[in-house]
């Protein structure tokens, strides 16, 4: 924790010199009890009309039940360790998000740090590149399935070996 934080602050320095650009974090900690929860609700049939909205915005193209399957929900997340984050680009001056060639937390193809120009434009990819670029300068390691979640070290980088929440409730 104290590593990736540092790490992320300098990734944030290194940004606003070099672009005028900073992180804007969606996640970063989550508790294991969150991890679990969603896991359980990827395994539930939709409930209501506002989970079907959610389905169009997020994951359009697939099922809820492939969620798992795909990588993008798991068992267990390195947000429970505090080494990862999920962060996209923003100009410092205005706030204003770059484009990324899709929204946060989008459950597709286009959003893996694989896609292409081809896939999401030339202002989207070179966005991305300058992210992940900045992010791996700094030991913060990509997940292929989401182009904005890092890792600071990977599973190795974790500073604690059981989720926080775990470390919290047993002292």
């Amino acid at each position: 924790m104290p590593k990736a934080a540092k790490a992320l602050c300098l990734t944030q320095s290194y940004l606003n010199e070099k672009y005028g650009y900073g992180l804007f974090v969606y996640d970063a900690y989550r508790p294991k009890r969150a991890v679990q929860d969603i896991l359980s609700w990827s395994k539930q049939p939709p409930s209501d009309e506002y989970e079907l909205e959610r389905k169009q915005k997020h994951y359009p193209n697939i099922e809820k039940s492939q969620l798992f399957d795909l990588g993008y929900v798991c068992e267990d997340s390195g947000h429970c360790y505090g080494n990862t984050v999920d962060v996209v680009l923003q100009v410092i001056k205005t706030g204003e998000i770059l484009d990324m060639g899709a929204i946060y937390d989008f459950m597709d193809k286009i959003s893996h740090s694989t896609a292409d120009s081809t896939q999401i434009g030339e202002v989207a990819y070179k966005n991305r590149l300058i992210l992940s670029e900045a992010m791996q300068q700094f030991g913060f390691l990509p997940y292929t399935v989401e182009f904005w979640h890092f890792s600071h070290g990977g599973e190795e980088g974790r500073e604690v070996k059981v989720p926080l929440d775990e470390v919290i409730t047993r002292k």
